[in-house]
């Protein structure tokens, strides 16, 4: 399935690396754990300053929706978490976008797409982004 997102996947039984939309991803699946991981590195997790972590735990309650934002191995990861005994081809689509959007979104709207949970402190960051972009 990832081979025909690109073409130049490379990879053995359990980790994938491809690229989506100029992005490098990585699927990491665990059998035993029946778990599978698709993540993409967004920054190096020592250059983020305390108000952009905020930020990201932020989003990860209202705009990240499925996939999340996280730190492992001092790097700063879009992460898309689900369990692989479930994963359709349809969920593991949505799950490589929902990973490469925050990855390209981080710095601006920090979100998966257009959807927004609502309640939490994205919406007026993303309304205000909406009303600046209509004035161009």
């Amino acid at each position: 399935m990832l081979a025909k997102i690109d073409e130049q996947t490379e990879g053995e039984p359990g980790f994938w690396r491809a690229t989506v939309a100029g992005r490098t991803i990585m699927v990491i699946t665990d059998q035993h754990a029946d778990r599978r991981r698709i993540i993409s590195a967004v920054a190096k997790a020592q250059n983020l300053k305390p108000e952009l972590l905020v930020r990201m735990l932020q989003a990860n309650f209202d705009t990240a929706l499925v996939a999340r934002y996280s730190i492992a191995k001092k790097v700063f990861w879009s992460l898309y978490l689900h369990p692989l005994s479930s994963l359709s081809a349809e969920l593991f689509l949505t799950g490589v976008g929902q990973v490469v959007i925050p990855a390209a979104s981080f710095g601006s709207t920090y979100s998966s797409g257009g959807l927004s949970f609502g309640g939490g402190d994205s919406n007026p960051l993303i309304q205000e982004l909406l009303d600046k972009g209509r004035s161009i």
